[in-house]
């Protein structure tokens, strides 16, 4: 009985990976073609997937992009799609957007960062799937 709990837990944890490679990869090859957001810049973008919790159905992303546009013209970008924290950012500090989705037994939590840099801004998008009820 305990070989096919873990039967089907690895089962699991495999088309968690296989759905958060798929969507990751495209997230990350459509970035530039975000309307408003032209390829020349983004900067320095870099991708961390975390797979150490996968045994538990739980993976991490990050993914990390520079730009050279205001902070204004990435928070209309996001906006729309994602929930703006509650609170008011004082200038120059970091602003957070959120949003979570439910596919069946399917999960995902986005946390969007998007900070004022010297150089325009800065935005990290972590994200967390897991699979449960």
């Amino acid at each position: 009985m305990a070989m096919k709990h873990l039967t089907l837990a690895l089962i699991g944890v495999a088309l968690l990976a296989v759905a958060v490679l798929g969507a990751g990869g495209v997230a990350a090859a459509s970035l530039p073609d975000v309307p408003g957001l032209q390829p020349q810049s983004v900067q320095n973008m870099s991708r961390h997937l975390n797979l150490r919790s996968a045994s538990k159905g739980r993976i991490s992303e990050t993914e990390t992009y520079q730009t050279t546009d205001t902070l204004a013209v990435v928070l209309a970008r996001y906006t729309g799609l994602y929930q703006l924290e509650p609170g008011r950012p004082k200038a120059g500090q970091c602003v957070l957007l959120r949003k979570a989705n439910s596919y069946y037994a399917f999960h995902q939590t986005v946390l969007i960062t998007v900070c004022p840099t010297a150089q325009g801004t800065q935005v990290i998008f972590s994200r967390n799937y897991y699979l449960g009820s």
